[in-house]
């Protein structure tokens, strides 16, 4: 018994360890940026995304919406130029949500990273 115990534990550590993206230290500040300001209590997000206690149940979509770039929603041409308001994700921003949602979705504040907090809108 406890050998699958000690087997279940070792994956969210070795995440960690092998420098897995966490929560707190690589993914909040992206959806700060990002996402925040739509899904948020009030406004026109489907679900709030300020903890990860309200974003880990979505990290299956969240992937997904980001990798077909479905979200953050964008439609101006980058033909036309850089835009100052834009909200799409870079390369790097979409690798690290993927990378979280396929290491399990580790929160790093249970090892105890404290974040800023979310940005006030």
């Amino acid at each position: 018994m406890a050998r699958r115990a000690f087997i279940v534990v070792i994956p969210w550590y070795a995440a960690i360890l092998m420098g897995a993206p966490t929560f707190t230290k690589d993914v909040a500040s992206i959806l700060e940026k990002n996402c925040q300001v739509c899904h948020r209590p009030g406004e026109a997000g489907p679900f709030s995304m300020l903890t990860y206690e309200q974003t880990r149940p979505w990290a299956a979509a969240i992937r997904q919406a980001v990798k077909t770039r479905k979200m953050p929603p964008w439609f101006a041409d980058a033909r036309y130029g850089k835009f100052s308001n834009a909200t799409a994700l870079t390369e790097s921003e979409i690798r690290t949500i993927v990378a979280w949602v396929e290491a399990g979705q580790v929160d790093q504040s249970r090892l105890g990273y404290v974040p800023g907090g979310p940005r006030q809108i």
